[in-house]
This record gives C-alpha cells, sequence and structure tokens, in this order.
C-alpha cells in the first residue's frame, strides 16, 4: 500500500488531478481487498488534507503599501484651459502605462498589481485573493456518495469475515435487507442470516435500498423493523430516506456493517 500512496503522490506533484491519479493506479489497486481498499481511500484522504494545508500555509499576507513608497506617489493633475479642450490637436497626450497594473478578474477595470483588492468592484484580487478567497471544488473530484452503474456495493460484517457484494447492474429494481426464517419462505434480495442476523435483531424484512441512475446515489430506507435501521449513529424513521455514501457504517439491529463503493 506504502508503494501506491508514493506512486499517487507523485501524479499528484506532476500535475494530475486527484480523479486522474486514482485512475491511472487503477491497476494496483483493483487486486487489494475490499479491507485495504477502504483503509487505502482513508490514507488518500489523509495526504490530500495534508497537501492542502501546505499549500495554504505558501501566499505570503502582502504588507500594506507605505506611504513614502514612490509607486503610490503621483505628480498633481494639471488643469486644462477651455482653449486647450476645444482643440484636439492642441491637447497634450497623457501617457498610461499599464506595465504595472493587472485586470480584476471580476470587471475588468485596471488595479496597481500590488493591490489587495479592485479599486473599483471591491473583488480580493492577486495573492489576498488565493488566500483569504472561497476555495473552488474540482468538478472532476470524486464524492462519497457516487455509485455509478460499473460500481459495486460491499456491505462488510463487523469483526466478521461475511460480506456481501451486489454490482449496480444487478440493481434495477429494490433490494430487501433482511434474513431468512424457518417458518416463512421469504428470501429477502441480501440475506444476513448466514451473520447470526436473528441474535442481533435483525428482521426478515428490514430495510430496503434502492440504486438511483438518474442521480448516481443508493438510496436506504427502513421497513418499520422491530429494531431500527442506523446511518452512522443516526436512526431512520420509518420509510424516511437517505443517501448511503462510501465508508459510511450502516447498523441493522444490533449488526455493525461497513458501506464500501468498490470501481
Amino acid at each position: 500500500m506504502q508503494n501506491i500512496l508514493s506512486e499517487y503522490q507523485q501524479l499528484r506533484d506532476a500535475g494530475m488531478t486527484k480523479k486522474a491519479a486514482y485512475r491511472a493506479l487503477h491497476a494496483l489497486i483493483e487486486p487489494l481487498s475490499p479491507v485495504a481498499r477502504h483503509e487505502l481511500k482513508k490514507q488518500l484522504r489523509r495526504l490530500e488534507a495534508q497537501r492542502e494545508a501546505q499549500l495554504n500555509l505558501q501566499p505570503a499576507v502582502p504588507q500594506p503599501p507605505q506611504q513614502n513608497d514612490s509607486r503610490y506617489s503621483h505628480p498633481a493633475i494639471r488643469r486644462l484651459s477651455p482653449e486647450m479642450l476645444q482643440n484636439d490637436n492642441d491637447t497634450p497626450a497623457i501617457s498610461q502605462p499599464n506595465e504595472d497594473k493587472a485586470p480584476c478578474p471580476n470587471c475588468g477595470r485596471m488595479n496597481h498589481i500590488d493591490a489587495p483588492l479592485c479599486y473599483f468592484c471591491g473583488q480580493l484580487i492577486g495573492s489576498i485573493a488565493s488566500l483569504y478567497g472561497t476555495r473552488s471544488f474540482d468538478e472532476n473530484e470524486p464524492d462519497e456518495s457516487t455509485f455509478c452503474n460499473n460500481m459495486t456495493l460491499v456491505l462488510q460484517v463487523r469483526g466478521s469475515s461475511f460480506m456481501v457484494q451486489k454490482r449496480a447492474q444487478d440493481m434495477s429494481r429494490e433490494m430487501i435487507i433482511g434474513r431468512t426464517a424457518e417458518n416463512t419462505k421469504l428470501v429477502p434480495d441480501i440475506d444476513l442470516a448466514d451473520a447470526d442476523a436473528e441474535a442481533y435483531g435483525v428482521s426478515r424484512l428490514h430495510t430496503a435500498l434502492s440504486y438511483v441512475p438518474e442521480n448516481n446515489t443508493l438510496q436506504i430506507s427502513d421497513l418499520n423493523s422491530a429494531n431500527g435501521t442506523y446511518l452512522n449513529g443516526q436512526k431512520l424513521h420509518p420509510k424516511e430516506v437517505r443517501v448511503l455514501r462510501h465508508g459510511d457504517e450502516l447498523r441493522i439491529g444490533k449488526l455493525y456493517l461497513d458501506v464500501l463503493f468498490l470501481e
């Protein structure tokens, strides 16, 4: 895993986006176990947080200009006579040097290159904009709630080797999470009976799971179960719909499941 983290760091340093670097290492990531992939993504998120913290420390806060700075001293403006205003040929040319100016990204007006904000519209400009401006997120940045058609859902029972895998292509209808019982022929789509589900208070028809391809999400809801469904420690009301995300903790009764989205 350390080799993958090192390769990822080199790709990011070379200018690749997070998503592109992750895809470039797909051949190394694919053989990993689901648990190892989950741990790798946690390490990558921690690495990205460290990189962002380092970038935020680089820009220096610009110092306010000194009053005696020659760059900010301007000669007095000479008043033009009516005769000079009437005759364009007699009007002296006024130089407008722009080598020490830069346009505002908001209004396009020219400002001094060291100005912290635009004189005309108040927009932060220059290095202070990168320091105090609102950061724009990368549109290609992976979203933990994204579950695409080429992904696989893994439900890993915590503290056990028992897991369930469901591909997005096989989830064209609502799926039921629950357990089988001897006195009924009902068989849920995701059967937790082999994980000692009855002892953990899992109902036969406990939770509903739906894949929504229109917005690439997995939605979950409780089916009015006896012992409830919990998502990251919060209890779901019966029929309440919540979006499932990679890395979530799902509790069915007293049975804890780790949620993983694998490509």
